[in-house]
């Protein structure tokens, strides 16, 4: 997906991570650029939702700035760099998250669990069938596994 404004210095890992901040992690600037990064990635997170969802036949988005703010979610967005004739675009997006679950043990009782889930999974229609939503998936798992080892 294309975009006005450098996807390339907004985000500039080949996937980026971006939490309840709408800050890329790497980010590195001044209160101005902070605004304005927060806007940029607003307009990505919102266009890039609205595509999951209709990509999925959802009647409304399941991620967007407004529902990533005041969460634990996180949000990998991949970056084609070379694309948007060198501005480059953002490909997809893999949002992770706390999930309230309610299990049953053998004897029938119920119980709650809170796992870490994909709560949604979007390669933009023209990356499909690439790799990328398999480069996506398992950058997510090696960071998880990485965290889960280190706490």
């Amino acid at each position: 997906m294309d975009f006005k404004f450098n996807v390339n210095r907004l985000l500039p890992r080949k996937i980026n991570k971006v939490t309840h901040t709408l800050i890329p992690e790497d980010f590195r600037g001044d209160r101005r650029e902070y605004n304005e990064s927060q806007r940029q990635i607003s307009r990505i997170l919102d266009d890039m939702g609205e595509a999951s969802a209709m990509a999925q036949g959802l009647s409304k988005p399941i991620t967007s700035a407004l529902k990533l703010r005041d969460t634990d979610h996180i949000v990998y967005l991949l970056v084609d760099s070379a694309g948007n004739e060198g501005l480059g675009s953002v490909v997809g997006l893999l949002k992770t998250g706390s999930k309230n679950l309610f299990m049953f043990d053998e004897a029938g009782a119920y119980f709650q669990l809170q796992p870490r889930c994909i709560l949604d999974f979007y390669v933009h229609e023209s990356k499909q069938r690439m790799g990328f939503g398999k480069d996506l998936y398992e950058f997510m798992l090696a960071v998880s596994i990485y965290l889960y080892l280190h706490l």
